[in-house]
């Protein structure tokens, strides 16, 4: 997957689709074989949620959105965007506008080099099967029943993807880990504290 250079920006309206994108949204679309993704008439029809693979990443992003909504606040949430040569740490800002719209700001903080990984490459031969990627902190996981999560080095070992020529697809969800952490950010408790009932 590659990585625009600058700040990734795009704007949902009240509903959630999307309103307006800068440059670097449509250099990431057109660089990741995505290149409906940067035509606006493409999108108009689509809440970005539908975007979204798993039910519980879904969830997250819809409770972001109503967070940003009904605190009128920012919030700022770090998340992985790997490629196959590169870990990326990256951050995403929400922003509220007054109309109940939302901007967002994605921003490359760090890069760092590491050996060409097959199974994120979008060019790659598909096997059969699925692999789960954490849409937050990129890792794969690799026990379903005991909720196990590793790095994509250590899990290509252990689900013995090492030598294969074809990869399993790849589609996300969200580990346990960072549901949680994610969750507690943006806990409404913290925004709208309990009143006393006496």
């Amino acid at each position: 997957m590659e990585m625009a250079q600058g700040e990734v920006t795009y704007t949902v309206d009240a509903e959630d689709f999307v309103i307006s994108f800068n440059a670097e949204w449509t250099r990431f679309a057109e660089d990741n074989e995505s290149p409906d993704l940067a035509d606006i008439g493409q999108l108009s029809d689509r809440s970005i949620i539908e975007f979204v693979e798993s039910y519980s990443c879904k969830t997250l992003y819809t409770m972001l959105l109503a967070r940003v909504r009904t605190t009128q606040e920012t919030v700022s949430i770090p998340f992985r965007c790997d490629a196959p040569h590169e870990r990326r740490f990256m951050k995403m800002v929400l922003s509220p506008l007054t109309d109940g719209s939302v901007v967002f700001k994605t921003t490359l903080l760090k890069a760092e080099a590491r050996d060409f990984i097959n199974l994120l490459s979008i060019d790659r031969e598909k096997s059969e099967g699925m692999i789960v990627v954490c849409s937050w902190c990129n890792k794969v996981e690799v026990d379903h029943d005991n909720g196990q999560w590793r790095e994509v080095e250590e899990a290509i070992k252990i689900l013995g993807l090492m030598n294969d020529a074809q990869q399993p697809p790849v589609t996300h969800g969200c580990c346990s880990a960072c549901y949680q952490s994610i969750s507690a950010k943006i806990n409404f408790k913290k925004a709208y504290p309990q009143k006393s009932t006496e």
